[in-house]
């Protein structure tokens, strides 16, 4: 399995991309990272050298796409690259995760309209 994980540039949450990343390898997937900078700094400064930049990803070359939370991921609601990506994962049926407040970027770009999510709601 292949695994798409999206993060912000700045202020990612560091254990929101560290923990699961680390279960997704244990179980023998494929990680391959991509933001809109080339180096990803975390809120706690972990540094993460990113794969691929936002424009080079197509849901054709993945099973899941993984939105890494933190207010940085923030930065991407506006973002046409990623509602793209969002939107070819939808369109082609494959799995979308999002974790802590990244939810609400596929909130704000519509494409959970008929589906069922969870997500912190800020409280």
């Amino acid at each position: 399995m292949k695994i798409l994980m999206i993060l912000a540039s700045k202020d990612f949450r560091d254990e929101e991309y560290s923990f699961p990343r680390e279960v997704f390898e244990r179980e023998k997937m494929t990680v391959i990272t991509a933001s809109t900078e080339k180096v990803s700094v975390g809120k706690f400064g972990l540094r993460v050298s990113i794969d691929k930049q936002l424009h080079e990803i197509f849901a054709k070359d993945f099973d899941v796409v993984f939105w890494v939370g933190g207010g940085g991921c923030f930065a991407f609601q506006e973002n046409k690259e990623a509602k793209r990506i969002a939107r070819e994962f939808l369109e082609q049926e494959k799995f979308i995760a999002a974790i802590c407040a990244a939810p609400r970027l596929l909130l704000a770009w519509g494409v959970l309209k008929g589906k069922k999510m969870t997500g912190w709601n800020g409280d």
